[in-house]
């Protein structure tokens, strides 16, 4: 143990009670229980309000009793500041209090319901898998960074997941020294892991009649919207998760995507076409979000085998069934149709279509128009042949 009250070191503590070891005085009572075994420690803290702690033993009672008449006799003579006995005060407490009241702060702040999920889901495996009991574990800085490598190795965690987990930490111990229950985030000192090394199959884009198969075959109606403001807009999933339908101008078919959903945090005006505009018109409200939630890998999948665009090659059971290896049509040489697949659609169905390298990439909102041609232009896809006729055939009349 490195930290006493307060955040000072054990031998500073001891400074400060051994000069003043006359001048404490006793202000917490000690009563036995009357309801179970035990005891019942009683005091009033600096600002006059009434206080109790029990203890399973009169031992333990006579420790929590000295150490209240500490902290109380610290902070009413100014050795240490309130800020200091705030934190220790948290510091006891179990840290799924703190958990639970930053999940109420994300939803507060508006952050879509898939966050908030997947935030919770790795501070419950770090809290499970890292025995993180109280803010006080926190500042344990080899006890996560140990649990971090041991659980991405026994998992086979990509990098980009092992920074997702530790971004989620951070931003955690971040609201937490925000509002002052630590004074430091030691989890910045953890280092991320290189992306750029992670084995990353590539997507490939859908077929025009793929991705007419998919929508069709969907069975839910929100859910084909989904896919399609993806597909034939180019949205992304974050995206379509937290769009609002006071984004839309249906007089004028034009979506405003306002700075907060975006990824670069640019708002943007985007052309709607009228065929979505229609499915829209059919699952308009008022005010509110579209989707309740995103759908989930495990959804994914079984709408790509309703459509005929993956089958089962073994019918196995449960989850197993829906494993990568037991899927054929998934993985390609072109690519893995994951549902990054279908921004790349509409991405390499514009260029199908004709339109210009310039408002694709517009439409797409690329910086770097590269990204926009090698990375989310499905070359399978591209009609070659049909250019190079059109090239010769060009050829030929400059001749005549």
């Amino acid at each position: 143990m490195t930290a006493s009250l307060f955040g000072l070191s054990l031998a500073e503590l001891g400074q400060v009670v051994e000069g003043n070891r006359n001048r404490i005085p006793d202000v917490a009572t000690i009563r036995k229980r009357k309801d179970r075994e035990g005891w019942w420690i009683f005091w009033r803290d600096e600002r006059g309000g009434r206080k109790a702690r029990s203890a399973p033993t009169r031992k333990l009672a006579e420790q929590l009793k000295a150490a209240v008449s500490t902290e109380l006799f610290l902070v009413k003579n100014g050795l240490v500041t309130r800020e200091r006995h705030q934190q220790q005060d948290w510091s006891r407490r179990p840290i799924a209090d703190s958990i639970t009241d930053y999940l109420d702060y994300l939803r507060r702040n508006k952050r879509c319901n898939h966050h908030v999920k997947v935030t919770a889901h790795w501070l419950n495996l770090w809290v499970t898998g890292a025995g993180v009991r109280t803010l006080q574990d926190v500042e344990d800085l080899d006890r996560t960074d140990h649990w971090l490598a041991e659980v991405a190795e026994a998992r086979g965690w990509s990098a980009r997941t092992y920074n997702a987990c530790l971004v989620a930490l951070r931003a955690f111990v971040n609201r937490m020294v925000t509002l002052k229950r630590m004074t430091d985030n030691p989890f910045r000192k953890i280092v991320a892991r290189n992306v750029k090394a992670d084995k990353v199959r590539p997507s490939r884009a859908f077929t025009p009649e793929e991705l007419e198969a998919l929508i069709e075959a969907c069975p839910n109606s929100h859910r084909r919207t989904y896919y399609e403001l993806s597909g034939r807009l180019g949205l992304r999933w974050s995206e379509i998760g937290r769009l609002d339908w006071s984004y839309f101008n249906f007089d004028k078919n034009i979506l405003t995507l306002p700075a907060k959903i975006t990824k670069n945090r640019i708002e943007v005006k985007l052309p709607v076409p009228q065929s979505l505009i229609d499915t829209l018109q059919n699952l308009r409200r008022e005010a509110g979000p579209l989707f309740a939630e995103r759908p989930g890998r495990l959804t994914w999948i079984k709408d790509l085998i309703r459509a005929g665009i993956v089958k089962v090659k073994q019918p196995l059971k449960g989850l197993a069934r829906y494993r990568v290896e037991n899927l054929d049509g998934y993985v390609t040489k072109a690519g893995q149709i994951d549902r990054k697949s279908l921004r790349k659609t509409f991405c390499t169905h514009l260029a199908l279509a004709g339109v210009d390298l310039r408002k694709t990439q517009q439409l797409m909102r690329h910086q770097d128009v590269n990204l926009t041609a090698e990375i989310y232009t499905d070359a399978e896809l591209l009609d070659l042949r049909s250019a190079t006729e059109k090239a010769a055939a060009l050829g030929s009349k400059s001749a005549a």
